[in-house]
């Protein structure tokens, strides 16, 4: 897994388990910010439902005892961590999410939370729309920036924590739409 922005990455998970209550079901994306929120979960004793489309992340938590895994089906293309396509998109269905976390290649105000890869986002699209909220765990390399696909708009997004503070107009965006922002120090 990369290692970029890892200490960033190792904040903004630090903040966002603050978020995670026993009982609940929580979907993780299969981005290395989820990964670094996973390894928390994992030395926690809170019972927890996971749904993941993270290799790696599902492999690690399997470890707990308190933890329910469920990993979305579909492809797994070479190289990559992550299960893409719709394959496993009516899992999402039959489970009722409290909470995804989910980071992204890139965000900015006017298209939100994108990524390159238009299977992955297709599925991210289907996690956002199965979950009540969605946590976005953003480093700032990514903010201001875009990629070809937008999964989800600013509006759709219910929390954002970040590790750095935002450019006025991403604030004024995330303002806007009344998401509060959270910066991990």
């Amino acid at each position: 897994m990369k290692k970029k922005h890892r200490s960033e990455k190792q904040r903004i998970a630090a903040v966002a388990f603050e978020y995670i209550e026993d009982g609940q079901c929580i979907i993780l994306d299969a981005s290395t910010t989820c990964f670094e929120l996973a390894k928390f979960i994992k030395e926690s004793t809170k019972r927890l439902t996971i749904v993941t489309s993270g290799l790696t992340t599902a492999t690690m938590l399997k470890e707990n005892p308190n933890l329910t895994v469920i990993i979305i089906g579909g492809i797994v293309r070479s190289g990559s961590n992550s299960i893409e396509g719709l394959i496993g998109h009516e899992l999402l269905k039959k489970v009722n999410v409290d909470t995804l976390f989910t980071s992204a290649y890139a965000l900015n105000a006017s298209d939100g939370l994108t990524d390159f890869s238009l299977y992955e986002v297709e599925l991210k699209r289907e996690m956002v729309a199965a979950a009540h909220k969605t946590i976005a765990l953003i480093d700032s390399s990514k903010l201001g920036k875009s990629s070809i696909a937008t999964f989800a708009k600013i509006d759709d997004i219910h929390r954002l924590i970040t590790d750095q503070s935002l450019s006025p107009e991403l604030t004024a965006s995330f303002r806007a739409a009344k998401v509060p922002v959270e910066v991990a120090n």
